[in-house]
């Protein structure tokens, strides 16, 4: 078990957007602290938030076992996903967070930026459509 005022500090270093000091600081530790769960998946928080999106999904993914149950490890995910341009991953796995914990606003904002898009999606499909439309009979 790692030891919680490392946890606070790393979370804190989050808060203020410091994510290669997370890393850094990581770097430090004995390298069985660095394979804690709780310490991987900072890092993959951390990663994520660098916009490494395939290595923050590498490490995220090593911890599926220990993250099975924990609605963090599956919004981690599930910004992963989003990061590696697959919304239907990022949105099942956004689901599975609410699932654990209905109030999960990470997965809540994952959601809503998915929808974000769809709609963005949908609305330039139709311009583009009315616009060969317009071409065609103009």
């Amino acid at each position: 078990m790692v030891d919680q005022a490392l946890l606070d500090r790393l979370d804190r270093l989050h808060e203020e957007l410091k994510n290669r000091a997370i890393l850094e600081e990581v770097a430090k530790l004995p390298r069985e602290e660095q394979l804690d769960y709780q310490i991987q998946s900072r890092i993959g928080r951390a990663l994520g938030n660098l916009h490494q999106h395939q290595a923050a999904f590498r490490v995220l993914e090593t911890l599926e076992d220990q993250g099975k149950d924990d609605p963090m490890w599956w919004y981690r995910m599930a910004c992963a996903w989003l990061g590696l341009a697959d919304p239907v991953r990022a949105e099942e796995y956004a689901d599975q967070a609410l699932a654990l914990d209905p109030d999960c606003e990470g997965a809540h904002e994952v959601k809503q930026m998915i929808q974000k898009q769809r709609r963005w999606r949908t609305g330039n499909s139709k311009k583009k459509g009315n616009k060969k439309e317009e071409e065609v009979s103009g």
